[in-house]
């Protein structure tokens, strides 16, 4: 989270040395219960920086990973983000197919406000 806020902030620097940090932390732990929100955090950085390949690929295995995990707040944040960074290619159609899908298994969620920012993004795009 720490890193969504920095970038939220325009601190992209810090974000991506927290992100360099935690991988860090993470190869010399073996901690693995965050990985998939720490892939999507690099997704992000990637997809600032002009790597949207790059992105897509790492939000693609941050889904795989939660969704493996059932870290369904982790599956949901990284399909809104791989949705956000599909919008205008040929691949819209089934991201956003998967995060309505995501938010349909998030019925007792209704307040949190991934959820709602990931409704209000389907609603935007005609599928709320």
């Amino acid at each position: 989270m720490t890193a969504d806020i920095l970038l939220q902030n325009g601190r992209i620097a810090e974000a991506s040395d927290f992100v360099d940090r935690a991988e860090a932390f993470q190869r010399a732990t073996d901690e693995r219960s965050s990985e998939a929100e720490i892939l999507r955090q690099r997704g992000v950085l990637l997809e600032l920086g002009g790597d949207v390949q790059g992105a897509q690929q790492r939000y693609r295995h941050a889904i795989a990973l939660a969704s493996e995990r059932g870290a369904l707040l982790f599956e949901l944040r990284a399909a809104e983000a791989l949705a956000r960074s599909c919008a205008a290619s040929s691949e819209a159609e089934s991201e956003l197919a998967h995060l309505k899908a995501v938010c349909g298994r998030l019925t007792e969620a209704s307040r949190l406000p991934d959820l709602k920012r990931a409704q209000a993004f389907l609603q935007q795009r005609g599928l709320g």
